[in-house]
This record gives structure tokens, C-alpha cells and sequence, in this order.
């Protein structure tokens, strides 16, 4: 079972961080509370929090500079900035420093706990998709190592005989002054002493998928004619119709060949080819690589289910053509950035070319030369995130203006939410009451029974309805219609009234 996420609550008002430590803690969470910007920057550099929850107004030291210096401090966590006073700027300057989440006071339970999940769970994601990108990056700079320093020939051509890639052991073996001067040829076909030849290997290689070995004469740039052994298997589509072959090719004109070398040779490239594909593929979020021409070169299954588009035509296309709807590079386009600075970035967006909210991640590709080759591009579809929000938000509008007084507390009787028309009713504001107990406002010879009531919707009773009466807050005695209903977490287990 995976460890709680630890939280660190900076505020000075000590009942907050009691009622908000409570809260959480009750929710599954390791809490520790500090109360100021100092204490917090001192617990934060003696141990790790997944989060923390600043109070932006704050003496001697204000949330914004307590961010600030956790910033400076390069640790790996997140924030989220709550204030009793409404300030764009201060939520600006919040987001400017990262901070995932801007809440204004007074707060809902739910609206917080909801916050908080919905961060940690992106922070657990990020966390992961690093994870999976370093593994990425390591698998195919362990193809592309195979690939160039093997002492054969290695080579990849679509079914037409058009070179896609070549390796300079094939470069070398075939003759060529450069690369591209294979990568220009009109077919392989010209590199067959007799060209039928290869329609007997394209039969060959097409009826089982695979050939080992298979003995043919080349001819060299220049015509010199050298024997040659292919070892290749054919690459499909998901119709199983073949796009092309890929494998190694040995000259064996003036030297012995190992067979052994040769099959362990193209059982590394295979396996490490597969381990890349998979790892790639396995990630449900759209990943793809864009080079220096915005060209995507790979991706995986996750940006086709995004654009409703096979990797086929995928391949090839340049990105804001694909995910924009676009002839140009977009304005906001952050990867002048990410090859300026040579390190990561992340940002949000609503794509309208999609209809899509997204959080894209852009991680550099850094080449032997110290510059940026390619950038990965990891999205993450957040829609229904934003929707979700959204309602949330809308729900708590109506309760906190609801015409009936609406009063929650947890399952010892504490307050943990007090609307507008219960300040009006009882005389009580909502920093009085929350945190508080509900006894408050129940006449001492009811308190046992209300006791009672709370304890048996916990233990699953139903809702309960009755008149009754409740006192104010300058002793006055009012009658009143009463309703308790349980407060039930996403797993339906009952956690306050």
C-alpha cells in the first residue's frame, strides 16, 4: 500500500490549522503545520512534502515570499495559496511562481479536498511521465548506439526500395561518399547485381515475415560486385499490409562471418526496438517527438486517440498543422524556449482546433554537441478535470447562497462549513463557527439527542427530519425545520452530516 502524501499548512491563524489539519488527516493524509513563513522554510529544508498550503497574508513573511524562496530552494513540491482577501495580483504573482491553485476564503471542505486530489494526482502523473521519459530517452539512445556503432550494415527501407535510414557501416560497405547519397537512391533495387533478385527476397521475406541470412550479390557504388547476407524482418501497419524492411546486412565477399555475433546483434537492436515501442505505446497520454522543423518523427497511440488520426498519417506532419489547424508556428509556441534553455517546461491550454483543455510537458532531446536534437511533447487531456471543477464550483455558489441556512460537520460534530444564511439565522460568521462544535447553537437539554442523531446517520442510518429548536448567538431561543443527511467521500463511506 503507497505511503500518504505529506502536507505542509503555513497560516498564522492558529484555528485554521486545526480545523484544516484535522480535515485532512482525516481524509488519509500526513499533516504538519507551521506558523509562519520561517517555520515553514525550516521544516521544508529538514524533510519533503508532496504539498504545500500557504496563507498569503502572513506577518513578517507573506505566502508570495515564502513561494518564492521554496522555489529558490529547488524543492520538488507543490503549492496552493489560499487567502481571506480576494487580490488578482497576488494570484498572478502566485501562478508566477507556480503555485498550482489560487482559494479564496472562506472555503468549502469539499472545494479544498478536491483541489488537493486533483493536484496531487497531476504532481503522482508528472511524476511518472518523467519516470517513463527518462526510460524513453535511455532506450533509444540505446537503439540509436546499436544502430551507429555496429560494424554491419544496418538499414531501414519502405517496400518500394527507398532507403528510410542507413547506418556508415552501410555507407562504407556499399561504396558511398556520404549518407545521404544512400538516402537519395531511387531504389535498393539498384544495388543488386541482378535486380530480380530482390523480388525473390521480397517473396522470401513476405511469407514468413522474417529472412536469416539470406545470400545475395551487390554491387558497390563504383560496380564491384560483393556477396552479402541479409538478416531482416518486415515492418506493417495494423492491418498486417507491409510498409517496409528492416535489418542487417554482412559482407561475407573476403571474410568469415559469426553467425552467433550476428544474431545476437539483431536480438539487442529488436529487444531494445520493442522495449522503446512499448514503453512508448503503454502511456495513455499523447507523447510524440518534434524536431528542429516542427516535423513529428515519432509517437505513440495515446496523440492518435487525441486527433482521431492513425499514426500514419501522423508521422510526417508538422505539429501545429495537427494539433492546431494551422499553416504557421503559433505565437504562444513554447519550443524557442526549451532549445534556448536546453531544459523542460510545462504549461495549460484550451485547444480549440481539439475542443480540448490540455497540459502539455516538453522535455529536450540534448545531442552529443550540447544542443537540443528533438523535443518530446507529453500531453495530457484535463477536459473532463475542467469540467468537473467547474461544477464543483457552480455547487458551492449554490450552497453558500442558498436561502436555508446549510451547516456540515464532521462525524465528532465539529463544524467544517457554515453558509451565509446560517451567519444570518444564528449571529455567528463563518470563522466563528468553523471548527467550532454544533453545540453552539443546540440548547444544552437537546446536545445529547443531537449527539445521538449525528452517531446514528455515521454508523449508516438515513436522513432525518424534525422541528425542533436552535438557539442564536445572543442566547435567543428560535424554532426551526430540521433535516440531517449524510456527507458521503467518493467511496460512499459516510464522513460527516
Amino acid at each position: 500500500m503507497p505511503s500518504p502524501h505529506k502536507i505542509l499548512i503555513c497560516d498564522d491563524e492558529e484555528k485554521m490549522r486545526k480545523s484544516l489539519g484535522g480535515l485532512l488527516r482525516d481524509s488519509g493524509y500526513e499533516v504538519a503545520v507551521a506558523e509562519n513563513g520561517a517555520g515553514c522554510l525550516e521544516m521544508l529544508a529538514a524533510q519533503d512534502f508532496d504539498l504545500v498550503i500557504l496563507d498569503i497574508i502572513m506577518p513578517d513573511m507573506n505566502g508570495i515570499e515564502v513561494l518564492d524562496r521554496i522555489q529558490k530552494m529547488g524543492k520538488y513540491t507543490e503549492a496552493i495559496m489560499i487567502t481571506g482577501y480576494a487580490d488578482k495580483e497576488k494570484a498572478i504573482a502566485s501562478f508566477r511562481l507556480c503555485a498550482y491553485d489560487f482559494i479564496e476564503k472562506p472555503f468549502e471542505p469539499k472545494e479544498i479536498l478536491n483541489t488537493i486530489s486533483r493536484c496531487l494526482g497531476e504532481m503522482d502523473l508528472k511524476r511518472d511521465l518523467e519516470k517513463k521519459t527518462k526510460e524513453l530517452k535511455e532506450s533509444e539512445e540505446k537503439y540509436r548506439r546499436i544502430f551507429d556503432e555496429s560494424k554491419n550494415m544496418i538499414y531501414i527501407t519502405t517496400w518500394g526500395g527507398k532507403f528510410a535510414d542507413v547506418n556508415e557501416a552501410g555507407v562504407k560497405l556499399l561504396g558511398y561518399d556520404s549518407k545521404q547519397e544512400v538516402l537519395d537512391m531511387e531504389s535498393a533495387e539498384l544495388l543488386y547485381h541482378n535486380p530480380s533478385d530482390r523480388k525473390r527476397f521480397q517473396e522470401s521475406i513476405e511469407q514468413d515475415g522474417f529472412v536469416k541470412d539470406y545470400p545475395v550479390e551487390f554491387k558497390k557504388k563504383d560496380g564491384t560486385k560483393i556477396s552479402v547476407l541479409i538478416t531482416s524482418t518486415t515492418i506493417k501497419d495494423k492491418n498486417g499490409n507491409v510498409l517496409g524492411y528492416e535489418g542487417s546486412i554482412r559482407d561475407v565477399t573476403e571474410t568469415e562471418t559469426t553467425q552467433k555475433k550476428t544474431q545476437a546483434l539483431m536480438r539487442s537492436v529488436q529487444e531494445a526496438k520493442e522495449e522503446w515501442e512499448a514503453t512508448f505505446d503503454a502511456i495513455e497520454d499523447a507523447i510524440f517527438l518534434v524536431d528542429e522543423t516542427f516535423t513529428i518523427k515519432r509517437a505513440n497511440k495515446g496523440l492518435a486517440k487525441l486527433v482521431g488520426k492513425d499514426l500514419t498519417d501522423i508521422i510526417g506532419q508538422r505539429c501545429y498543422k495537427l494539433l492546431h489547424g494551422i499553416d504557421h508556428v503559433p505565437k504562444f509556441c513554447p519550443r524557442p524556449l526549451v532549445v534556448k534553455t536546453c531544459s523542460s517546461y510545462s504549461d495549460k491550454l484550451w485547444e480549440p482546433h481539439l475542443n480540448r483543455h490540455l497540459r502539455i510537458y516538453y522535455y529536450p532531446i540534448i545531442g552529443a554537441n550540447k544542443e537540443v536534437r528533438e523535443v518530446i511533447h507529453v500531453m495530457t487531456d484535463i477536459t473532463e478535470q475542467q469540467k468537473a471543477r467547474q461544477e464543483i464550483e457552480y455547487l458551492a455558489s449554490v450552497v453558500r447562497h442558498s436561502q436555508d441556512a446549510i451547516i456540515s460537520t464532521d462525524l465528532n460534530c465539529r463544524v467544517t462549513s457554515w453558509n451565509e444564511t446560517a451567519e444570518r439565522i444564528f449571529g455567528y460568521d463563518e470563522k466563528e463557527a468553523v471548527g467550532n462544535y454544533i453545540d453552539m447553537i443546540v440548547p444544552e437539554e437537546q446536545r445529547k439527542e443531537c449527539h445521538l442523531f449525528v452517531e446514528e446517520i455515521g454508523e449508516g442510518g438515513v436522513a432525518k427530519h424534525r422541528e425542533t429548536t436552535r438557539k442564536t448567538k445572543d442566547g435567543k431561543s428560535i424554532d426551526v425545520d430540521l433535516t440531517l443527511s449524510p456527507i458521503k467521500d467518493s467511496e460512499g463511506n459516510i464522513i460527516g452530516v
